[in-house]
């Protein structure tokens, strides 16, 4: 990156959640944690954060349900050290029995944090409702139950089983020309710093096996004045030729501040302080849902407005359908926030070894820009129609309700407002 001084070292893990056995759910964001307690080169926790403040580094590392990411961002002269930190703390940290069973504690009040965030909960309610018995449907970072039981030997068999050379992607980002690096120095000083990593081939494990024949709902009974909902549907796996049409969709229905719903549910009526659409996708599976934070009072009628759109997105024609002013807008803001992404850093270095490590190619920015260019308004109307049906709906809601109020959500689902459309 041009007239940039600092750089971004980011190591990706093919290993997430959906990868662990169930006894030991919430292993691989357990092990993200404790590889920060302290290596062969620096024993303590201390001491990893010291060296990385005396050269005044900013670090972090995220778990998601198929990878796991570490970064150190610094400035560039300081390559060689960020290397060596991350080597380190993958693979040589001491994973020291006293640490592991402190940080249990550690995470378990991570996980009553989140308990007690509403819009965190409901999305975990809702991939158990939408990926039902399959580890895409466990939360990532575990349950009580099984951070309790996980040990330092645990951990020690699962660095090594899935911390291999043939699952690790390393993205260097940013002032390289700056500091005086040629590609050659990056790639020894890499292959060196890593050289300790146990060989071992990249895989996925058995698909996930969904099937849905009716909506469903599923409840997380919590007193609280403002209910939390997400409504999705499943739609595609990665990789799908009409990823970048649903990309689109989901921009036109909650993606930006002019979009569908945050115009309809916050602007005109006040009903909510968020409301948005996300897409997620995984190698075998997909969903796109919309997630809001209303009055409780107001709750079917905000789930009506979204069913509404649902059902408007999805005519080819007439009244509420897409025109193509909002094709043009959606797109646009998609390839302007990409843009945006290329001028930081860790952005870019996530968005390439991301792609590259699930996919094991890489798009350039032009590439992507064209593919979104090329989405046309059929594309996602015929995307919608394929998705928003009515057994394929999934309501997952954290507030005052229980199993008694599922007639009256199952009712709301079903009233076949979505499937009639034309």
């Amino acid at each position: 990156m041009a007239g940039v001084a600092s750089l971004t070292l980011l190591v990706m893990v093919r290993t997430g959640s959906r990868d662990e056995p169930e006894k030991l759910a919430g292993i691989s964001h357990f092990l993200e944690h404790m590889v920060f307690k302290g290596t062969q080169k620096y024993p303590t926790a201390y001491e990893v954060t010291s060296a990385i403040d005396s050269i005044g580094g900013e670090f972090n590392a995220y778990t998601s349900k198929e990878f796991t990411g570490f970064y150190i961002k610094l400035a560039a002269s300081h390559f060689q050290r960020g290397a060596d930190l991350l080597s380190e703390i993958l693979v040589r940290p001491r994973l020291a029995a006293n640490d592991v069973s402190k940080e249990k504690g550690v995470i378990i009040e991570e996980i009553n944090m989140y308990d007690d965030l509403p819009p965190k909960k409901v999305a975990d309610v809702y991939e158990r409702l939408i990926y039902g018995n399959t580890s895409l449907g466990r939360e990532t970072i575990g349950n009580r139950n099984s951070v309790q039981v996980i040990s330092r030997k645990d951990l020690l068999a699962y660095l090594r089983q899935r911390y291999t050379s043939g699952r690790l992607v390393i993205g260097v980002v940013g002032g390289i020309k700056h500091a005086g690096l040629g590609l050659s120095v990056i790639r020894d000083s890499i292959g060196q710093a890593f050289a300790g990593l146990p060989r071992g081939k990249d895989g996925w494990g058995k698909p996930a096996i969904l099937r849905q024949a009716k909506p469903a709902v599923s409840f997380f009974e919590k007193q609280t004045g403002q209910s939390h909902f997400i409504l999705g549907v499943r739609t595609f796996p990665r990789g799908h030729k009409d990823r970048y049409a649903l990309g689109v969709l989901s921009v036109i229905l909650g993606g930006s501040a002019s979009s569908r719903l945050f115009t309809e549910i916050r602007e005109k009526r006040g009903l909510a302080y968020y409301v948005k659409a996300d897409v997620d996708t995984y190698f075998d599976c997909g969903d796109l849902s919309v997630s809001a934070g209303v009055d409780t009072n107001q709750i079917d009628t905000a789930l009506r407005l979204v069913l509404e759109q649902f059902r408007n997105v999805s005519r080819k024609t007439g009244e509420g359908s897409i025109t193509e002013e909002e094709v043009t807008r959606a797109k646009e803001f998609l390839k302007g926030r990409f843009i945006l992404e290329l001028e930081d850093s860790h952005d870019l270095a996530d968005l390439f070894v991301r792609r590259f490590l699930l996919e094991r190619k890489i798009l350039t920015p032009s590439q992507y820009l064209s593919r979104i260019s090329a989405v046309t308004r059929d594309d996602i109307v015929r995307v919608a129609r394929t998705i928003f049906t009515e057994k394929n709906l999934n309501l997952a809601i954290v507030g005052p309700y229980s199993k008694t109020h599922r007639q009256r959500f199952m009712k709301l689902l079903t009233i076949e407002e979505i499937m009639n459309r034309k």
